[in-house]
């Protein structure tokens, strides 16, 4: 059921369209990095047809392929790293405002994703909402982790998936910022279609706050 082996990577054939950001995406939009060595080397796709045809845990509906989304993290790209101010700046079609409430923080600057496979759902799971960060935890499948800022916006921008974020609506990811104990950094959305980067308390409970999921590697 491979539809093509790239350097390793592994998909499903072509009956089965996965919605990812492939290598040759990066070089279509960074030419060069290959020849500069920021192109990682490409490893083998981590989870097998078994995964991606089974039900999907985080929606609880068809299969896992149909609800997320897959992409290759690049750190580095001609000499700049690929962080969440990059990803903001240079992708996406849509033309909502973004602004960050926290300053020029190190995870908005650094790096976004290490350079491996991501699987991410394209729905923020709805069965976190009117939770605490604690009590979205012990929710969490044993496959997934909470999604980094910067993992979370690369979806979105790489991706496309602007659902993700409801309108009002707020998405803890795993970020924290030493500057504020007892919140965890994400992203939000207003109702008149305004996007920020800031702190989501910890112990709130509310309709419109849900969490940032993503397929842990297999061991």
């Amino acid at each position: 059921m491979c539809a093509y082996d790239l350097a390793g990577a592994y998909f499903l054939d072509d009956s089965h369209e996965c919605h990812m950001f492939d290598p040759a995406k990066w070089e279509r939009d960074y030419p060069g990095i290959r020849e500069r060595g920021e192109l990682p080397v490409i490893p083998p796709f981590p989870w097998s047809d078994s995964v991606l045809l089974g039900r999907c845990p985080v929606t609880r509906y068809y299969e896992l392929y149909v609800t997320h989304f897959i992409f290759l993290g690049l750190p580095i790209a001609l000499g700049n790293p690929v962080s969440v101010t990059v990803l903001v700046a240079t992708y996406g079609h849509w033309s909502s405002t973004w602004y960050s409430s926290v300053g020029e923080q190190p995870y908005l600057t650094e790096p976004a994703c290490k350079p491996r496979w991501y699987l991410m759902p394209n729905e923020t799971p709805k069965w976190t909402l009117n939770k605490t960060y604690d009590e979205q935890l012990a929710l969490i499948p044993p496959d997934y982790e909470v999604a980094t800022l910067g993992e979370f916006v690369a979806q979105l921008r790489l991706g496309g998936s602007y659902s993700l974020v409801p309108k009002p609506g707020q998405v803890r990811c795993s970020t924290t910022d030493p500057r504020m104990s007892g919140t965890h950094i994400g992203v939000i959305a207003n109702r008149y279609g305004a996007w920020s980067i800031g702190p989501i308390p910890d112990d709130v409970r509310s309709k419109h706050v849900t969490i940032a999921l993503s397929r842990k590697l297999p061991l």
